[in-house]
């Protein structure tokens, strides 16, 4: 697995690059709002990421264990 971002209470999200795909699962959205998450943090949370990934890179600005990635 490349990376779990599992955006939860309990669970830590870590950035670290390890394989060769991208699996991200918020766990955090609201029932009142239709997208479960506020446009502006669905934003951060979503295709900032997204976009990086899908070029092969690393979005910047996410939590990692190892600081050198």
């Amino acid at each position: 697995m490349r990376w779990c971002s599992p955006d939860h209470e309990i669970y830590p999200s870590i950035a670290d690059v390890t394989g060769d795909f991208v699996y991200a699962r918020l766990q955090r959205g609201e029932d009142t709002i239709p997208t479960a998450y506020p446009p502006k943090q669905l934003g951060r949370l979503g295709r900032p990421p997204a976009e990086a990934w899908a070029k092969g890179g690393e979005p910047q600005g996410l939590p990692r264990v190892d600081k050198a990635l």
